[in-house]
């Protein structure tokens, strides 16, 4: 019976230990050298980062990766002055090699010379939209609702003509759409499911204000604050569940790490979520940057193409961008191709077109 009793009680700690290895914060920070260079590699939680620097050489990576009980994960490091001026640093991580560029430690651009895919011939028009690439879903903000115009399918839902759309919030392969039928404050979202190409109607537990805005996602839950009533909920789109996180103290925001804001801040700076992605990009002067995860040097990802606006991101990283009355398919490579044009985007695009890959 004592053995059966010790057997139980070490079987006990056995789990114990177990729940509380698995469930430790992974995360770390390590210096070392490579190659005659300093690195910084970090883990926290999201993604492992790299910081290598020498002399006036100081360049950020970042990489997404299951984690990894193994340390010291650069495996080569090589920097060499081009014949441009410019510096090419390459960094191998996990058998992958990433290279940009840079110049007197300012200037950053990706490797590529941005030579634009081809494709002018024209796949179809629809609705005065010239098509030249069908591999995606666009949906186009029609007054009524959405139309698909790769798929020839409408989704209206707007009994009176709403011309402007501005609050709806694109996650994966959704588009969530507040009930414009309803005045100054709504009680259902609907949904759009671009792969399935259904519509479903969302009754919410809470009255929001149309005084509101998103901050951002993470881990499938949209942030959303409405302005008017101080309030900041999360919604799951798939369990269709929403849930209010603020209270009298404040709410939160994401940037790389949570971060507790005062519901004044909230209501009056408009907070976005930052440095959530691997790829962070962003519009300065008409051009494109992006900036890895937890980094703040500047990647110039486009040199020879004016951007007026970012449409949305894919999952790999790469971003649907407007520039005149197109819009292109950027990697993050520095590769892009046209995928549209229709006259009405050079004066009005916020909220009226969205993409998915297919």
């Amino acid at each position: 019976m004592k053995k059966i009793v010790v057997l139980a009680i070490s079987f006990i700690l056995l789990i114990i230990c177990v729940i509380v290895f698995t469930n430790k914060e992974r995360t770390y920070v390590l210096d070392y050298d490579k190659d005659g260079y300093k690195v910084v590699e970090r883990y926290d939680g999201n993604y492992f980062t790299f910081n290598i620097s020498k002399d006036n050489i100081n360049v950020d990576f970042a990489y997404e990766h299951k984690y990894t009980t193994k340390r010291k994960l650069v495996e080569e490091i090589n920097c060499y002055e081009e014949e441009s001026g410019y510096t090419l640093c390459k960094l191998k991580v996990f058998n992958e090699t990433k290279m940009v560029q840079i110049k007197d430690n300012k200037l950053y651009s990706i490797l590529y010379e941005n030579d634009e895919v081809k494709n002018d011939a024209n796949i179809k028009k629809v609705d005065n939209i010239t098509l030249n690439d069908d591999s995606s879903t666009i949906l186009i903000w029609t007054s009524y609702g959405f139309k698909d115009i790769i798929h020839n399918k409408e989704y209206n839902f707007i009994d009176k003509e709403q011309y402007d759309n501005p609050l709806t919030y694109q996650l994966g392969n959704y588009l969530l759409i507040p009930d414009y039928n309803q005045s100054k404050s709504f009680n259902v979202f609907y949904i759009i499911d671009v792969k399935n190409q259904k519509i479903n109607k969302w009754k919410l537990k809470y009255n929001i204000s149309f005084d509101s805005y998103f901050l951002g996602d993470k881990d499938n839950l949209i942030y959303l604050f409405d302005k008017e009533n101080e309030k900041e909920y999360t919604l799951n789109i798939d369990k269709k569940q929403m849930k209010k996180i603020s209270n009298s103290n404040g709410g939160i925001a994401f940037e790389g790490r949570e971060i507790n804001y005062s519901l004044s801040d909230l209501k009056y700076k408009n907070i976005t979520f930052k440095n959530n992605n691997i790829f962070n990009y962003y519009i300065r002067d008409n051009k494109l940057y992006y900036n890895y995860y937890g980094s703040t040097k500047e990647i110039n990802v486009i040199k020879n193409l004016d951007v007026k606006k970012i449409i949305s991101l894919d999952n790999k990283g790469n971003a649907f961008v407007l520039s005149g009355d197109s819009i292109y398919y950027v990697e993050n490579s520095g590769n892009y191709r046209k995928i549209a044009s229709y006259f009405e985007w050079n004066f009005s695009a916020d909220n009226k077109v969205f993409i998915f890959n297919n």
